[in-house]
């Protein structure tokens, strides 16, 4: 029987630095998790009723709160989501994006960043998951000229510093421009994302803050760029492209596309893990990270 949240929960452990070790923590991250509540079968589609009891299915968000839960009762844990909580069950076609906030603050994620498909419905579907939500969602490349209604919302931030561990962790949310061809009716502006993060990630060194983690949803093409080019980025965490990671023999019938973490190293030297974690409550990613 599957009583965690994934088939099998990835875990490796990455030296970001060659100074000593001051600390470690264990970041979970899941993405596009399209409003998949309830466990899926191992092609993501709804479980029949009393698969899941005999094993055959995964996921769900009873699933993801259990290991989230469980991870932060041994300590110096971070829970982060990459977006597109909204869109493709019934669950969201009635509630929307009400239900999807109520049940991230269940989870108490330490930020959230925003998919496109928090935007399908354009303000009125984007208003009340803000107006519900609980937690730091993030995006550091709206351009909000034309909705000056969206700087009213104390959820949404560039960017968040979380004050764990006795650091300062930084997290900074971007979105793929492309989401104003993706969205029909979207009023939203956007910026490139690779400018954004380094404006938003300077003005988080400047505060003290040592670990910057960039979260977004823009896909995996896109993130490495990022790990490449942002400089003062250290993890980036993406979504959008269902992107299956993972090393060695896969648990199931996903093919990897790249290993678990996939590391991008910067011109300097700096090795960036960059991290996703496929789709639909499948998977949870679990990294163990070390400064």
């Amino acid at each position: 029987m599957n009583c965690l949240a994934v088939p099998c929960i990835v875990i490796l452990s990455t030296l970001l630095s060659t100074h000593v070790h001051c600390f470690s923590f264990t970041l979970l991250h899941n993405n596009d998790m399209h409003a998949r509540y309830d466990p899926v079968t191992n092609s993501c589609g709804k479980c029949p009723q009393g698969d899941d009891e005999r094993g055959l299915c995964f996921g769900g968000f009873a699933r993801i709160a259990t290991v989230v839960t469980t991870a932060r009762a041994k300590g110096s844990t971070i829970y982060l989501n990459a977006g597109d909580t909204f869109s493709g069950t019934n669950w969201h076609r009635v509630f929307g994006g009400d239900l999807a906030a109520e049940l991230l603050n269940l989870l108490k994620p330490d930020a959230v960043s925003i998919g496109n498909h928090e935007l399908d419905e354009d303000l009125p579907g984007f208003i009340p998951y803000l107006k519900r939500a609980n937690f730091p969602i993030v995006c550091c490349n709206l351009n909000l000229r034309m909705t000056p209604e969206l700087n009213n919302f104390r959820s949404l931030v560039r960017s968040t510093i979380i004050r764990k561990f006795k650091q300062n962790i930084g997290i900074i949310g971007y979105i793929t421009p492309n989401t104003k061809y993706y969205v029909p009716y979207n009023s939203i502006g956007y910026f490139a994302e690779i400018p954004s993060i380094n404006i938003e990630a300077r003005k988080l060194r400047s505060q003290g803050v040592n670990i910057i983690i960039a979260l977004g949803h823009s896909g995996f093409e896109m993130d490495k760029i990022i790990a490449l080019r942002c400089t003062d980025v250290d993890v980036v965490i993406g979504g959008h492209s269902h992107t299956f990671l993972y090393t060695g023999s896969p648990p199931d019938i996903e093919k990897p596309e790249g290993n678990y973490p996939t590391i991008v190293t910067k011109p300097n030297g700096h090795q960036v893990p960059v991290l996703q974690a496929y789709a639909f409550t499948k998977y949870m990613g679990v990294i163990n990270l070390v400064w």
